[in-house]
């Protein structure tokens, strides 16, 4: 679905992506993982082309081309405007017109946030949440997160995943995750690019990984230890 060849963005010799080289096929779940600093929102803000690459190509092979319509994107940074759940959804679906309200509702449920709070009320775990919600929602070819996981507890690190097992359709969708936070992340990847200074370092599938009776979090120390 999206084919990537020698794709570099580079701000300094070891910042950005170097030379990455990989197709993101229909019916996975890919983790982008590495330490802070690896390349992996750099490779997501040109997967989203809110940068454009030094050299390289990326062939996004969609029946319709423009990519609003095809990419739901969750940024790491904070996107929401000032005012209630309601008005940011409204804001929202201005953009994107392709929201599925039911199960906007059903992870808005989930999550126990209500249409009508504030959102500089909501806790940092809800602020999270409420992008996540949103990003989901979205009838979309390939969903993005970038650092879901980022700042949250534990238990609404488990409802994001089961979320994305529950509400999206894998088979017919491509799901890319970047992430340093590896716990949990065994139930829902089918594979893992590693990723560090710049380079990929390896790919793998997640099956393989539990085959050799490790952890995906021992398996990434085991590449750096």
């Amino acid at each position: 679905m999206i084919n990537i060849t020698n794709l570099t963005k580079l701000y300094s010799p070891k910042k950005g992506i170097s030379n990455f080289t990989y197709n993101f096929e229909k019916g996975n779940v890919y983790g982008l993982i590495g330490p802070n600093g690896a390349g992996k929102t750099t490779l997501i803000k040109l997967l989203t082309n809110f940068v454009f690459n030094d050299e390289g190509s990326i062939e996004k092979n969609f029946e319709n081309n423009e990519m609003l319509k095809n990419i739901s994107y969750m940024p790491e940074f904070n996107i929401l405007i000032p005012g209630s759940v309601k008005k940011n959804i409204e804001f929202f679906t201005m953009t994107y017109s392709d929201m599925n309200y039911d199960t906007l509702y059903s992870v808005l449920d989930t999550f126990e946030i209500d249409l009508k709070d504030n959102v500089k009320k909501l806790s940092t775990g809800k602020v999270k949440a409420l992008h996540f919600a949103l990003t989901i929602s979205r009838d979309a070819k390939v969903y993005i997160f970038d650092e879901p996981f980022s700042g949250i507890d534990v238990i609404t690190r488990k409802r994001i995943v089961n979320e994305i097992l529950k509400e999206v359709d894998i088979e017919d969708s491509t799901v890319i995750i970047s992430s340093h936070e590896l716990h949990d992340m065994d139930q829902l990847l089918d594979e893992v690019i590693l990723l560090d200074k710049s380079e990929m370092i390896t790919s793998k599938s997640v099956e393989s990984i539990k085959e050799e009776n490790k952890s995906l979090y021992e398996w990434f120390l085991s590449n750096f230890i």
